[in-house]
């Protein structure tokens, strides 16, 4: 049998020291994983945003693409008439600082909208956006089946993303 004095030699436990250095290392080990963590998701939130704007720059891409392939001259135009203007497909305007471009455009298919030739006067321009800041615009598209009318109409942004 062992002896009273043998079993109080006995070490079974941890020391305090012991404990102390290992809710320390865990710390550290959890404090270097959470500031990986938080990094890995700022650069995907960074990425994500990335792509985003880039999905949204090819789309309006796509857009103005569209209108410009299926420009044509403004007014009738043959080899007889000389062009009605200096530019006959398209026409700037300056409004305060900013500036819009006008050009004439088959802007829809003809075949399904039948009571109309497709026909439309396109014009993009910025304007700015209220509340956020002097360096934020919208980009506008405007298509108006009223050529030369410029109060008809129907105008909508394609982007509230602009900078100055």
């Amino acid at each position: 049998m062992k002896s009273a004095s043998s079993i109080r030699d006995d070490k079974s436990g941890f020391t305090l020291i012991e404990v102390l250095i290992a809710v320390a290392m865990t710390v550290i080990v959890l404090t270097m994983l959470y500031g990986s963590f938080s990094q890995l998701i700022t650069a995907k939130r960074r990425v994500e945003t990335d792509n985003e704007l880039i999905q949204e720059a090819n789309t309006i891409l796509l857009k103005m693409r569209h209108d410009l392939v299926n420009v044509f001259p403004r007014g009738s135009i043959s080899s007889q008439t000389p062009s009605p203007s200096a530019y006959p497909y398209f026409t700037g305007r300056l409004e305060g600082e900013n500036s819009r471009i006008v050009f004439t455009s088959f802007a829809k298919d003809p075949t399904h909208y039948s009571t109309q030739s497709g026909q439309s006067e396109i014009s993009y321009y910025v304007v700015p956006l209220r509340g956020e800041g002097e360096n934020m615009f919208a980009l506008m598209r405007k298509d108006n089946y009223w050529i030369g009318n410029d109060e008809a109409g129907a105008a909508y942004p394609i982007s509230e993303r602009v900078l100055s």
